[in-house]
């Protein structure tokens, strides 16, 4: 019985740091919340390749509610091309790319770097490619999947009270960004 009861104490005796939380958001503004009554979220922007786009988003955050925000950074795969080896001369590559062209492999000559590739086309996924190379070898030529990366950058802004979260969503999202807005637990 003594432990229920003291359970029952800690539960409802406010924590020492807990406070009345006052959040100035204009003439609509109610009486404060207890620290405790308080729901907190996270905001998210991105996944986005554009980090111009990300950093207008973090000075915005800044500049209007003095938040600020944590950037992620991922490598994203796009997708694989499937590429000959280098070859030493542009010509060399066109007369790759039309004998492959002639056995119905779509061929084209692009330079990487300072040398000369055949490219046989851009696939979605890994099979694909593997697919093409199969398809350029049955002929005695080589060729390799490169794959395609991007780098793509997420804004996150954690520990926002709910309301100051709700207004930076409405505010954002008619300044003509998409964020997502998660709850902390």
């Amino acid at each position: 019985m003594w432990v229920a009861a003291t359970l029952f104490l800690i539960l409802w005796t406010p924590m020492s740091g807990e406070r009345a939380v006052r959040i100035s958001l204009g003439p609509s503004q109610t009486a404060p919340r207890r620290a405790s009554e308080v729901r907190y979220y996270r905001i998210q922007f991105g996944p986005t390749s554009d980090l111009f786009r990300v950093e207008a988003f973090a000075s915005l955050l800044s500049r209007a509610y003095g938040i600020v925000g944590q950037v992620g950074v991922q490598t994203r795969m796009r997708g694989y091309r499937v590429l000959s080896r280098p070859l030493p001369s542009r010509s060399a590559a066109e007369r790759r790319a039309e004998v492959l062209s002639s056995f119905g492999i779509p061929s084209e000559v692009v330079r990487v770097g300072s040398a000369y590739r055949v490219r046989f086309g851009t696939f979605r996924t890994l099979s694909e490619a593997e697919e093409r190379i199969r398809q350029v070898r049955r002929y005695g030529f080589t060729a390799v999947v490169d794959p395609l990366t991007e780098r793509v950058y997420t804004l996150v802004v954690r520990h926002v009270p709910e309301r100051v979260a709700g207004e930076v969503v409405r505010r954002v999202r008619t300044d003509g960004f998409e964020v997502r807005l998660l709850p902390e637990l």
